[in-house]
């Protein structure tokens, strides 16, 4: 049996390489892997080697078994430079991003390690291969859990595998997260619009919905979820007064009126007056021409309530249509100048002192606003009734002056304005 002299063999295979004869350096340490396979140094120079011979295949498959040797000998560190060294000569292959991937994960190296199943993922769902696609989201997800695009992807791959109530499961994990975080009111909506289908009877969540499309002033997404669950409103105080401050909002004064008078009724059940008479305070401060009728009911509640809640109804109605007409007044906001490149210092010279402002003069013959105006006196004509209906009388007598001045500025515009003419003469009698 003939011994091979590894040392001689080893410089004879380093002289080959020195000279650039791959083949010959190859074929030594050839030699020394028939003698002793398990040589994974002479294994990895030889696969180093095979590479640079274009040799791909036999490199990767030597590799390979470098890779799989140092991974059973737990020198995850070794291993992973040598995966690296596969998928540089070809990125393509799974297994070894997976085996990769694994190994991160092994060594706690969990960024690396999603990185790694991200690929994946995405190869596989290329591919076709949903249901591996499908686990490597899952271990995505348990490797950062609070991730929400992960998660967010893995219940869209639940959706796409028609696992709809693992899909929901997850979205109502990340709704959670978003709860405890108190961020992303925008994604927390989009979350509970997907849940809620299939979460019909989660009440908590869809009176959370309600209150964020109402902090976004979005007040038709969420009058049309309210009229979704009107049992539910029914019987709620809060989701029933936000549904008629909504209606309020959007000019609905007689659905408003409606829902006011249904919650004042329920604070009354409950024997909560205070609460009960606010209610009829935004009805009056809605539609001040429903003194007459309210008055009766308030007074039934709380006897002698009704003067000064009209009192406060008109001083409401009032600050809102001056905060109203103030919105409307507003500039529209400017736009910012584009950044222009710097210009080159000029010499200083002394800066003239500025001359004053022109005060931009107004047309003395500019024609007012007869919609505001006209609006304007509906609103004071409402107020007078409802003061008179009250017996306040300062009150009711300052309304109609305001009523009467805004009519004449409107006929003095136009002298035929048939609606101007009628209010005055009404006002006047």
């Amino acid at each position: 049996m003939t011994v091979l002299n590894k040392d001689k063999i080893l410089d004879a295979a380093k002289d080959f390489i020195a000279q650039g004869k791959f083949d010959k350096a190859i074929r030594e340490y050839e030699k020394l892997l028939q003698a002793d396979p398990a040589d994974m140094r002479v294994k990895l120079r030889l696969a180093e080697l095979l590479a640079k011979q274009r040799q791909v295949p036999q490199a990767i498959q030597a590799y390979r078994e470098v890779a799989d040797s140092y991974t059973q000998e737990g020198f995850y560190l070794k291993a992973v430079t040598v995966l690296k060294s596969i998928l540089r000569l070809n990125p393509s292959l799974l297994d070894v991003n997976r085996s990769l991937a694994g190994l991160y994960e092994k060594m706690g190296l969990s960024k690396d390690a999603s990185h790694q199943y991200e690929i994946l993922a995405s190869a596989f769902e290329q591919s076709g291969k949903f249901e591996e696609s499908l686990l490597m989201r899952e271990k995505l997800v348990n490797l950062f859990p609070k991730k929400p695009d992960y998660r967010v992807r893995l219940a869209e791959a639940y959706q796409r595998e028609e696992k709809k109530e693992e899909a929901i499961e997850q979205f109502e994990i990340l709704a959670k997260q978003y709860e405890k975080e108190k961020t992303e009111p925008g994604r927390l909506i989009d979350l509970y619009e997907k849940i809620l289908p299939h979460r019909s009877e989660n009440k908590e969540m869809f009176t959370a919905l309600v209150d964020l499309y109402f902090q976004k002033k979005d007040f038709r997404s969420a009058c049309k979820w309210l009229e979704q669950k009107k049992g539910w409103v029914e019987d709620d105080p809060h989701l029933l007064g936000l549904q008629a401050e909504m209606y309020g909002k959007l000019n609905q004064s007689e659905s408003a009126r409606a829902k006011y008078q249904q919650l004042a009724g329920l604070y009354a059940q409950k024997g909560e007056i205070d609460q009960a008479l606010k209610c009829y305070e935004e009805i009056l401060a809605l539609l001040p021409e429903e003194a007459g009728t309210v008055k009766e009911e308030v007074e039934r509640l709380q006897a002698g309530a009704f003067e000064a809640l009209v009192k406060r109804a008109g001083e409401k109605r009032v600050g809102r249509e001056a905060a109203e007409e103030a919105d409307r007044a507003k500039p529209p906001p400017e736009e910012k100048p584009t950044a222009e490149k710097p210009k080159a210092e000029k010499p200083k010279a002394e800066k003239p002192k500025a001359a004053p402002r022109a005060t931009p003069k107004t047309s003395p013959k500019a024609a007012p606003n007869i919609e505001t105006l006209l609006k304007a006196a509906r609103s004071s004509i409402s107020l007078f009734q409802a003061y008179q209906a009250a017996g306040l009388k300062e009150e009711a007598a300052a309304e109609s002056a305001h009523a009467q001045e805004a009519l004449k500025k409107i006929l003095a515009a136009d002298a035929n304005h048939a609606e101007a003419k009628r209010l005055l003469a009404e006002m006047k009698g």
